[in-house]
């Protein structure tokens, strides 16, 4: 008997509110949708904390009409309705046998973001084998979870520094478990997770891949494995110790991560906290 061996795959996906922008886009032309159209048009282009935002948040249960009613739309066609899923479907395309994934949705500090993220975690979650009317191959999803973001879409070095964070949770607690770590950016805010992906080589990931805007298909960037070099390295921890010395600042400054006369900020303290611990 042939043994089949099997691949696994964490996929850290950030989430933005495509799901609520195609669907109030589409919801005049379908009927499950069609009663709900002014409400996801609201929430679609509504602002952080709004009354609009507050009340999309507050849907973001399996019970509201709203939800199921988004679940039934996304079944119907998830890569139509969701970027995120169809980043990840289409690059599921490209693989070959018999893989097992693991899923952590990274969701922006927003009621619309939370509720996108819950509706995908809950489409998601109710598959073992990912049917083939939606991605070629044999693809099983094993365990999907879902993290809200604190400050993300709110503040953006809070909300950037909390998003490396949490990548960083999600790989180490799934590094021993799966055989690559690939980040999906296609959803969410583009400076922030631009900043996750400049640090992805030091997090762990092997590959990041996309919807290409353009060609319409799924294209891959290998991440380069990276480390802190000295003496950066070593300033870092002296970040931590609260011990920069002038010469610490010269070498931060040649570096460019410091501006002349710049001290360092508290930002540059986190950020190290997160990449050493």
């Amino acid at each position: 008997m042939r043994c089949v061996s099997t691949y696994r795959v964490l996929h850290v996906v950030t989430v933005g509110t495509s799901l609520l922008r195609n669907a109030s886009s589409l919801c005049t032309s379908l009927v499950g949708l069609k009663e709900h159209c002014d409400l996801l048009r609201a929430w679609a282009n509504a602002s952080v904390d709004s009354t609009e935002d507050l009340e999309a948040g507050r849907s973001a249960i399996p019970a509201s009409p709203v939800f199921k009613a988004l679940i039934e739309a996304l079944a119907g066609d998830p890569r139509r309705f969701s970027a995120e899923l169809n980043a990840l479907f289409s690059y599921l395309d490209m693989l070959r046998g018999l893989h097992e994934h693991y899923i952590t949705l990274l969701s922006s500090d927003s009621g619309a973001g939370w509720l996108c993220t819950r509706v995908l975690e809950e489409f998601l979650k109710t598959m073992n084998k990912i049917p083939e009317v939606y991605t070629r191959g044999e693809h099983y999803v094993k365990n999907v979870e879902i993290i809200r973001v604190l400050f993300l879409g709110r503040d953006f070095i809070k909300g950037s520094l909390n998003l490396v964070a949490e990548a960083k949770k999600a790989v180490k607690k799934y590094s021993k478990v799966v055989d690559e770590i690939l980040f999906n950016p296609t959803g969410g805010y583009k400076p922030e997770t631009g900043f996750l992906l400049l640090v992805a080589g030091l997090l762990g990931a092997s590959r990041v891949y996309y919807i290409h805007e353009t060609m319409k298909e799924a294209v891959e960037i290998p991440v380069l494995p990276l480390s802190i070099a000295e003496p950066v390295k070593n300033i870092f921890e002296k970040i931590l110790r609260r011990e920069l010395t002038p010469l610490d600042y010269k070498i931060l400054r040649e570096h460019r991560i410091l501006r002349p006369g710049e001290k360092e900020p508290e930002w540059l303290r986190q950020l190290a906290r997160i990449l050493l611990e």
